[in-house]
């Protein structure tokens, strides 16, 4: 009966019950100004991707990432389903060919909280341990 568990996680993996699941250390953060309450995957790799530029009511998404080398790869990772590599050739692609600009991208946690709670339109990513005040908290569905 060794082929029942493998069964299960081919299920599991075709039908993306793995990948819906938010990493539980990372918390999504946007201005308080942005008018959406929560995201759902999709959603959030086509901000990510440049595919959404604009939020319900017209204001522009303006997405920021954070560099720390584990945040990093779990967000691209986990919640944009891509590699790190193929994250990075995707925008080197889209610049070149003059149809985006990459998130822009921060150091430190302090960074990211004081952009993303000082520019309307804004959406990163924290460590869920991060320091959170000015910020809106947006549930991944």
């Amino acid at each position: 009966m060794a082929f029942r568990p493998a069964l299960l996680l081919l299920l599991i993996l075709l039908t993306g019950v793995a990948a819906a699941d938010p990493p539980p250390d990372l918390v999504l953060v946007t201005h308080p100004d942005v008018p959406v309450e929560s995201l759902d995957m999709k959603e959030l790799r086509r901000i990510y991707l440049g595919k959404a530029t604009r939020w319900p009511g017209g204001q522009t998404i303006r997405p920021v990432l954070l560099e720390l080398d584990h945040v990093y790869d779990t967000f691209v990772d986990e919640m944009l389903d891509r590699t790190t590599e193929n994250f990075t050739v995707y925008w080197k692609r889209m610049v070149f060919t003059g149809k985006g600009r990459p998130p822009r991208t921060f150091a430190t946690v302090e960074e990211v909280a004081f952009y993303v709670s000082n520019t309307p339109g804004a959406i990163g990513y924290l460590p869920t341990t991060a320091r959170r005040e000015g910020l809106k908290i947006v549930a991944i569905h």
